[in-house]
């Protein structure tokens, strides 16, 4: 994920760079928030697995 704050252009380029950013948090973050408690302290490997799944996440 590039950073936003890097972007040239117009203002509604630069907007929308950090618009399409926060879209790609949220989704990022509840599916984050969604993994069950027991994940966490259960699985390393599994959890691991989840983690990576979701720093792939786009919107």
């Amino acid at each position: 994920m590039e950073d936003p704050g890097r972007t040239n252009g117009s203002e509604e380029d630069v907007e929308a760079a950090f618009m399409a950013t926060y879209r790609i948090l949220r989704v990022r973050i509840e599916a984050f928030l969604a993994l069950p408690l027991v994940a966490s302290a259960g699985d390393h490997a599994q959890l691991q697995r989840e983690l990576d799944r979701i720093g792939k996440l786009v919107p």
